[in-house]
């Protein structure tokens, strides 16, 4: 009987793997260069993973993994944080470098979505994200077109970072990210003077 993966290699590999992909993107990902970059084998990766679709599924994963975890994170947190806050926490959190690259990897892999093995990148990410800021818009006091209001903020916060990958110009960017967070806020001072 061989010997099994190691979890904690794999979990090692993975960090790096997302990095590299993040870089490199996922469409053209090469065995070889990969394991060059990282200083391994591809007979290392085939072991761990298995096959490339799988490490691919599984870097996408992890990296889906961490993105969601920090929206569910303060999704959950006491008080409650407002959909505008939620935004700009997760805003934050993706402009930071090695962030950006697991966005930019993330969106690449949702493009792909009409292929194995990213078929429900999108979905979940799409699930999560109209979940919790529906429920932030319905703490600040949104009763009426949550959802759409969630779907539309969600929306534009994709395009943005999609436009901050693409142009580099936070200072724009930013600015537009700004405006969407005041949107929210007003939404918000709206649906409490209806309610007063």
């Amino acid at each position: 009987m061989g010997r099994r993966p190691n979890p904690q290699r794999k979990q090692d590999l993975l960090e790096e793997i997302v990095a590299y992909l993040g870089e490199n993107g996922l469409g053209e990902m090469s065995l070889r260069p990969l394991a060059k970059q990282l200083g391994t084998s591809t007979y290392t990766l085939t072991y761990q993973f298995g096959s490339k679709e799988q490490l691919l599924a599984d870097a996408v994963d992890f990296a889906q993994a961490r993105q969601l975890g920090v929206i569910g994170q303060w999704a959950a947190e006491t008080p409650p944080v407002s959909a505008s806050e939620l935004l700009r926490r997760y805003w934050e959190w993706a402009g930071r470098p090695d962030n950006l690259r697991i966005i930019r990897m993330l969106i690449e892999a949702t493009t792909l979505g009409h292929s194995a093995p990213f078929a429900e990148v999108g979905q979940k990410a799409v699930q999560q994200w109209i979940g919790a800021l529906s429920e932030a818009l319905r703490r600040d006091g949104v009763t009426e077109h949550v959802q759409r209001i969630a779907t539309q903020t969600y929306a534009t916060l994709v395009g943005l970072q999609v436009d901050l990958i693409a142009t580099g110009d936070r200072s724009r960017v930013d600015r537009a990210l700004h405006d969407l967070c005041e949107t929210l806020d007003h939404s918000a001072r709206t649906a409490a003077a209806v309610t007063l």
